[in-house]
């Protein structure tokens, strides 16, 4: 025995801690069980003890962790085979198969043999729950073999099988393997450290003979091997080494012993030094102890073999590989830059190698990944720097790395040996581990970045006579409201916007845009029109053109910087932060930084960056920008260090991507700056020198206009060179353009363009701009003084072409703003149109406008200018916008407004509603495609066929209307206008939730909009079923307030109240004087209740009318019986409507809270009821004046209270005391917003409300019923053989009727048998006609009012459950 288990292989054991356990344990039980078919182990107790052996601590741990009955094996299983399932159950406790399918659909090929990518692939379906598993493993196998043999042939046979494909292809990739094979055959190579060259070895001469060169060379000791510490080569291969298929007792790996394993301490230490082989070991050890300095090592690569566990091949350098290079070696000197890197989410430490072309793992490393990733083959061959010999890797894989800064995938190279892991120049530029140092040192350690002006702050002039306004929330649809919520985050963070705490008498709305280079981010912009009222602005010396040409003379080198979101580096002081609060879905914000949308923002910033930059040489800034020049290259450099210093002092920060540096020129004010001086731009004569010919007298008349504005004062002989021109402008002149005229509007051209550049611009003076927009083009003319400065036109792109007029006018606005930023930054200046209606939207900031119009608008913001209007003849514009220059036209405008419009289409689309959808059903729309073509065309002239309250609402707010898509999609404002058949199925998408009314609109009003929209929701809703059953209603009648009986004691009231120790209170009330007995019972059986009664009616008599609820014992045949001999009339009120007993219910209030007092006090309860009875019968009653016991014995009887000799009753006044209290209790009761009269009638479907409620159950209930009488407030409804009564706030209209099925349902229903009850008699036995009338009449005499007899509709068949009621 002991033989045989000394023959047993070393088996690891199975490690229970890493990731990927259930399929490692699938392989790791496998082959153990081949182990014991190999040793032919067949004894159950033998695999089962053997498996617990190998299994390792952590394992057994968790076998002992199993109660004993889950490992008994049942009849027909083993023990062993029991344990392995039990394994398996808690390794595998649940398959997800969901997520095995997904791992399965994105398996490629990474290895070089398509049957390991075959068996990985039947291992992942084994999890799969396939029903035709080797189909998908085909499919699978062509999707992701990256043999195009496999894919071809699969996609060339569909019908082909699996075991077919398989040996078709796999012959064809077994002879390349062994070619490739053949072809790397050589010795093996690895990079190392070698020994330390000679010049630095210590003198060995005093501790080793001296050799001859024959001797050293025939003596010298051969290599060790590094696993098993001998001799190598080994004399019978790799196999015959005693380290094979050992495992290793320091790290538990296989293949070398402990005593060479370079985890070991020890052995890393010694290893640490380069040094290898017996020889260096030796000499090594006799080293004197004397020497301190150790040598420093030379890393280079060198050929050496080694075992098979490090198996690699020696390449020559040939021309069907890659060569990357690696610079630097494994080292032990801290000074080299290491990093944490994440692999996978496994921390490794790289070593960053600027000289490294490609990033190395070694063999160890790559064999100690948890899970291993699966390597591709790779022709890389790695060099070392001056060494010919590579290697060549085993292969390649992709891998995330990620640091603290940043990640990246990155392709890794797995080589031979145990050396460090490197990462490439390029690698560690993306982990931002090493950077570039440019020639610029002075740039500032946090570009791109926003910084914060470190010594001033700014103040905004606010005029406090200007009237606050406090402008209502915009709403933003609710899916962009995450977009928005993460960017006003950013903006917290960063410091430019704060929580608004306080009073705000200044708000402002917010608009929400797309960031078109950020998809899925926004842009949150500030609409302060209305608080840039109240901001007064600073006006400060811009540098003019000759001030310019003064400092830029001899300039030959010039670098332009951008502040990174230059306006937010500089903070706003405290108390000027107020007039910037802004209103979103999350409250109040406001501003701590200046922003773009403060009207002074441009001058206080050019102020503020002029006085940071005052004292540096070659330094201007100009606009929104900083300029750095110089006479040289050095001069310049000089002047951008001592730039750059300044910066990083004030802590203001660059945006690196929009600097230029080391420029030869620069175009500022319409003029070039450059080494060869100041010459006109050519942008500025572009439009004049291009001006198309005219093709009738009309467009003649305008370039005259357009001429006599502009040169007429400053052209010599104006009049003469427009002679001809202005011969074809007259009628009786036919049109005929000729060379003549040819040549004279040349001639016009080049003296305008002579006076246009002699025209500088002067910040000083006052600046007009005229602009105008035709179907085909948008100009604009920079006038001052009458004088031109520049001219400006270009051609409309397809979409702009579509816009309708007011929308090309505000466009030409928009465009002459930004177009002419150079000369209007800071300045106030006057636009002039020839179209009226921009003159409210441009100068009233609470102008309703269009979505498109709202965005050009808002980039306005920061220009102070007012929109004048002037008629189309006197606008110099008019011509250019008609004959636009025919260049590439800017698109910037057109994407700024289209993507903001499709982004306003996108959100507002519901969810459940395509835009597609909208268009199609739009172009259907008669009397949309009418306001489609009325915008486009400005005829508003309504069709017969359209519908003329939708045209003309929409007419009215046509300033708002805008087309989107084409002209395909009409908007209001941010809003999608839909067309009447969408009408009814956008209400049916936003009242998906079942919202209520107010709700569903709200959402509606979220993202669209048309006529009659809070009506159509109404009736949706109204109609509902489920939103019906499920809305309790509060609702009740008016009150009817019942008149005071005629006489005492001739109508009671009864009821029961719970009293202590298991006793009930017999509580009786009479109507008329208020009058209360109460007695005490044990039950409220007939038996006990009838000789109480017949005991009270002794004592006071026998009563009319006696009105109960409908319980027991009144229900009863007893009690009705009893009533009939005893004679009095038994009126029982509305089922579950205790109201109609009020009085008595009332009551019961005020004597519970008697008993409990008296519990509480720990008294008598019944001596305290009963002392309590009597003070409450001689005390006034608030409703009628009068104390009860008087009012029914006609006397005051004596309490515990002294009194005078009492006086009798008037019954009058008591009667007008009781009416005045009773109206003024309906008053109140009646002003209640729920109380409306029921408008139930006969025939009405009607739901009723769910008695047996509970929280998880709809209030009414689904079935309807059908109304078949009503007394009063009292309805009885109808549901197939059943007639519940109820009041009338039990019942809720029905949308729908009862079907049959749901009527048969009924009759067979035995649910609501307490429900159905006898139609009883109305607790309001007089109407409300009764008791208005008794207020008329309070003064006559006593009269006996005989109730009206209520009779029930039924004819026959009376159910047998009222046979116990008498119907009358």
């Amino acid at each position: 025995m002991a033989e045989q288990l000394s023959a047993l292989p070393t088996y690891p054991s199975f490690d229970c801690s890493s990731d990927g356990v259930s399929i490692r344990w699938s392989k790791w039980i496998a082959r153990l069980e081949n182990l014991f078919v190999a040793f032919n182990i067949a004894n159950d107790k033998r695999k089962k003890a053997l498996l617990l052996t190998y299994a390792g601590n952590d394992l057994n741990d968790i076998v002992d962790s199993f109660p004993a009955a889950d490992l008994a094996p049942r009849e027909g299983e083993t023990h062993s085979q029991k344990l392995v399932d039990r394994i398996n159950e808690h390794f595998n406790p649940q398959i997800n198969r969901e997520y095995h399918v997904f791992t399965f659909r994105q398996l490629t090929q990474t290895f070089d043999s398509v049957d390991i990518f075959y068996q990985q692939l039947k291992r992942h379906a084994s999890l799969c729950n396939f029903a035709n598993i080797e189909s998908e493993i085909k499919s699978q196998l062509i999707t992701g073999c990256k043999v195009n043999k496999v894919r071809e042939k699969g996609l060339s046979n569909p019908g082909i099988t699996l075991s077919d494909l398989l040996q078709r292809v796999c012959p064809h990739i077994g002879v390349a393997s062994y070619s490739r094979k053949m072809h790397e055959d050589g010795a093996v190579n690895r990079l190392h450290r070698s020994a330390t060259s000679s010049q630095h070895q210590p003198d060995r001469r005093h501790h080793q003979p001296r050799r001859s060169q024959a001797s050293h060379r025939h003596n010298q000791p051969t290599e060790q091997c590094k696993n098993c510490g001998g001799t190598w080569p080994h004399e019978k291969g790799q196999h015959s080494c005693s380290a094979f298929n050992k495992q290793c007792r320091s790290c538990g790996k296989f293949n070398h012993f402990s005593s060479v394993c370079r985890s070991s301490p020890r052995n890393t230490a010694r290893s640490g030094t380069g040094e290898r082989g017996s020889a260096s070991s030796s000499s090594s050890s006799q080293q004197p102890r004397s020497i301190k300095h150790k040598p420093k090592p030379v890393h280079h690569v060198e050929q050496h073999g080694e075992c098979d566990n490090n198996d690699a091949s020696f390449i020559d350098d040939s021309n069907d590989a890659d060569t990357e290079y690696v610079f630097t070696a494994n080292g032990n000197s801290d000074q080299l830059p290491r990093f944490k890197v994440y692999l996978n989410g496994q921390q490794t430490t790289f070593l960053a190698d600027s000289g490294a072309t490609v990033n190395l793992l070694s063999r160890t490393d790559y064999e100690s990944l948890t899970p291993k990733p699966p390597l591709s083959p790779s022709n890389v061959r790695i060099s070392a720097y001056g060494n010919q010999h590579s290697i060549r890797a085993f292969g390649q894989f992709c891998a995330e790395l990620h640091t603290d800064t940043a990640s990246c995938s990155a392709t890794i190279c797995v080589v031979p040996g145990n050396e460090k892991p490197i990462l490439s120049w390029s690698t560690s530029q993306t982990l931002k581990l090493l950077t570039t140092v440019h020639c610029i040192e002075h740039k500032t350690q946090q570009e791109n970045q926003l910084g914060k002006l470190n010594d001033r702050q700014i103040k905004l002039h606010i005029d406090e006579t200007v009237q606050p306004v406090a402008q209502h929330y915009r709403r933003v649809p609710f899916h962009v409201r995450k977009h928005v919520e993460e960017q006003i985050r950013k903006d917290e963070e960063l410091g430019v916007i704060e929580k608004a705490t306080g009073p705000t008498p200044w708000v402002s709305p917010i608009v929400v845009v797309p960031k078109p280079k950020s998809p899925g981010k926004v842009r949150v912009c500030v609409d302060m029109r209305s608080a840039n009222k109240a901001i007064r602005r600073e006006h400060h010396a811009t540098p003019t053109l000759d001030e310019l040409k003064t400092m830029l003379a001899g300039a030959k080198v010039f670098s332009k910087l951008d502040l990174n979101q230059g306006y937010n580096q500089l903070e706003l002081a405290e108390e000027s932060r107020y007039i910037t609060t802004f209103s979103t879905h999350l409250g109040l914000y406001r501003y701590r930084r200046l922003f773009f949308g403060v009207n002074s923002a441009s001058e206080i910033f050019q102020e503020t960056i002029r006085q940071v930059l005052s004292g540096l040489k070659g330094v201007v800034n100009i606009s929104d920008d900083i300029l750095c020049y110089g006479t040289s290259q050095q001069d310049h450099d000089n002047n951008l260090r001592a730039l750059m210093q300044r910066l990083r002092e004030k802590d203001l920060t660059l945006n690196t991507d929009k600097c230029e540096y080391n420029k030869k020129s620069f175009e500022f004010l319409g003029h070039i700056f450059g080494e060869d001086g100041i010459t006109p731009s050519q942008d500025k004569l572009k439009t004049i020198l291009e001006l198309p010919t005219p093709t009738n007298a009309s467009e003649v008349r305008s370039l005259l206009g357009m001429m006599n504005f502009c040169g007429a004062h400053f052209i010599p002989n104006y009049a003469t060179l427009t002679h001809e021109l202005r011969l074809l402008t007259k009628k009786t002149t036919p049109w005929s353009w000729n060379e003549k005229h040819d040549a004279a509007l040349g001639t016009l051209k080049a003296e305008l363009s002579k006076a246009t550049t002699l025209a500088y611009f002067n910040p000083g003076k006052p600046t007009e701009i005229y602009t105008d927009g035709s179907p085909v083009g948008i100009s604009a003319v920079l006038t001052q003084d009458k004088r031109i400065i520049q001219f400006a036109s270009r051609a409309l792109t397809p979409t702009e072409q579509r816009y309708s007029q007011t929308e090309r006018e505000a466009l030409a606005i928009t465009w002459a703003c930004e177009y002419f930023h150079i000369y209007l930054f800071g300045a106030t200046f006057t636009v002039y149109t020839d179209h009226k209606p921009l003159v409210s939207m441009f100068n009233n900031p609470r102008a309703q406008l269009s979505a498109r119009v709202e965005r050009w608008v808002l980039r306005t913001q920061p220009t102070e200018m007012t929109v004048q209007y002037r008629p189309g003849f006197d606008n110099p514009a008019d011509y250019l916008s008609r004959h636009p220059v025919q260049q590439h036209p800017s698109s910037r405008e057109e994407k700024i407004a289209e993507e903001y419009l499709h982004y306003v289409v996108d959100t507002s689309t519901p969810k459940a509603m395509t835009l597609d959808t909208v268009i199609s059903e739009t172009a259907k729309d008669v009397t949309l495609m009418a306001v489609i073509n009325a915008i486009l065309t400005s005829d508003w002239e309504a069709k017969d066929d359209v519908d003329t309250k939708t045209f003309r609402t929409l007419y009215l707010c046509r300033s708002e209307l805008s087309l989107s898509h084409n002209a395909s999609v009409l908007l209001k404002g941010t809003r999608i206008v839909l067309p009447e058949s969408l009408h009814l199925q956008a209400v049916k998408v936003a009242h998906t939730g079942h919202q209520g009314i107010v709700k569903t609109v709200a959402l509606l009003r979220e993202k669209v909009c048309f006529r009659g929209m809070q009506e159509t929701v109404e009736k949706a809703v109204k109609n509902c079923l489920n939103c019906q059953i499920s809305t309790p209603t509060p609702a009740r009648e008016p009150l009817r307030m019942s008149p005071l009986p005629t006489a005492p004691w001739s109508e009671l009231s009864a009821d029961f109240a719970d009293a202590p120790n298991g006793n009930i209170l017999l509580v009786i009330t009479d109507e008329y004087s208020r009058f209360t007995v109460v007695d005490i019972l044990q039950s409220t059986s007939s038996r006990s209740v009838i000789p109480r009664l017949d005991k009270i009616f002794a004592e006071y008599g026998i009563p009319d009318v006696l009105k109960t609820d409908n319980g027991p014992p009144f229900n009863s045949h007893e009690f009705a019986t009893y009533a009939t001999h005893t004679g009095f009339k038994h009126r029982k009120i509305t089922p579950l409507w205790p109201r109609a007993n009020g009085e008595t219910e009332r009551f019961m209030r005020t004597i519970k809270k008697t008993v409990k007092a008296a519990q509480a006090q720990q008294l008598n309860w019944k001596q305290e009821m009963y002392k309590f009875l009597l003070d409450y019968r001689t005390t006034p009653h608030c409703t009628t004046g009068v104390a009860p016991a008087t009012a029914l014995f006609g006397r005051n009887i004596k309490n515990r209270l002294p009194q005078l000799p009492p006086q009798q009753p008037a019954d009058a006044k008591m009667r007008q005391q009781d009416a005045r209290a009773k109206g003024k209790m309906k008053l109140y009761a009646d002003n209640k917003n729920y109380v409306k009269p029921s408008n139930l009638q006969i025939g009405d479907s009607v739901l009723i409300k769910d008695t047996s409620i509970k929280k998880s159950t709809p209030p009414f209930n689904p079935t309807p019923l059908t109304v078949v009488s009503k007394n009063g407030s009292m309805i009885s409804a109808r549901r197939g053989n059943k007639i519940i009564t109820r009041n009338s706030s039990f019942f809720k209209r029905s949308p729908r009727h009862p079907t049959p099925s749901e009527t048969n349902d009924a009759e067979a229903d035995t649910e609501a048998e307490t429900e159905a009850v006898t139609l009883p008699h109305t607790d309001e036995p007089n109407s409300q006609h009764a008791f208005n009338k008794q207020n008329q009449n309070a003064q006559n005499t006593h009269t006996n009012v005989a109730p009206t007899p209520r009779r029930s509709h039924r004819e026959k068949h009376l159910p047998t459950k009222l046979q116990d009621f008498v119907l009358t």
